[in-house]
């Protein structure tokens, strides 16, 4: 019975040991799939309400070390507000509640420096936080306003205005996060990620432009898929203390 002990014992220290050795390798790239809600609050009237909706894209990392990587994101964003007003129909002497709905359509890339923790619990979760600069395009942005037609019997209508002139193309601002990576295998992870975003820019080009000109802020809740190639970290670096 002792000697099957000490076997039992024996085997269970190679398969921990083969777990440390395979979470614990990193690779030099990683790349894949984000995506999630995005909580957006432009914050340009006292009437503006939190607008959810949605941002995704793919990820490129390079690995400097264990610890410290430069990544990017190429995201499709949407932005935007909600706001309510009332309008006094003379008709029927009734208020009508008047729905304006601003959508900016946006393609964005940030610049972020990561820092990313050892590994915890059995070698296969890690901590990590973003910083950097993000950059954006312009796609498109249009303004939705639905209320009630009195002139046609208070039938809803709905009037949609491309709006992409009146505003500068290009975005820019400050993001930072933080987040987790569960390893499942030795090149495949997934992410979980809080990414807040800071617009610095003005986005009207026209001071008697409809568009909002308050910076916007959003929060990014993100889901990543992640895929690990190259060589491995430690190794090359073991060469080169080797050499």
């Amino acid at each position: 019975m002792p000697k099957m002990n000490k076997l039992l014992l024996v085997f269970f220290m190679m398969m921990t040991m083969q777990s440390f050795v395979v979470f614990g390798q990193q690779k030099r790239f990683e790349t894949g799939m984000e995506a999630g809600p995005n909580i957006v609050y432009m914050g340009s009237s006292p009437d503006d309400k939190t607008w959810l909706s949605f941002v995704g894209g793919v990820h490129l990392q390079y690995n400097f070390s264990r610890y410290f990587s430069i990544r990017t994101n190429f995201f499709y964003e949407r932005k935007g507000e909600k706001r309510d007003s009332s309008a006094f129909a003379s008709i029927n002497l009734n208020n009508a509640i008047i729905e304006t709905y601003q959508k900016y359509d946006y393609l964005t890339a940030p610049l972020l420096l990561r820092f990313t923790s050892p590994e915890v619990i059995g070698k296969r979760i890690r901590f990590f936080l973003n910083f950097g600069p993000y950059f954006g395009y312009l796609i498109k942005h249009v303004a939705e306003t639905t209320g009630l037609d009195y002139l046609n019997n208070g039938v809803p209508n709905s009037i949609t205005t491309d709006l992409t002139s009146h505003n500068k193309l290009f975005d820019y601002g400050i993001a930072f996060g933080a987040g987790m990576e569960i390893a499942l295998t030795e090149r495949v992870a997934i992410t979980f990620e809080a990414r807040f975003n800071k617009e610095f820019s003005d986005k009207t080009n026209d001071a008697n432009s409809v568009s909002d000109s308050d910076p916007t802020q959003a929060t990014n809740l993100l889901l990543g898929f992640t895929f690990r190639f190259g060589k491995d970290i430690s190794l090359l670096q073991h060469r080169k203390h080797k050499y």
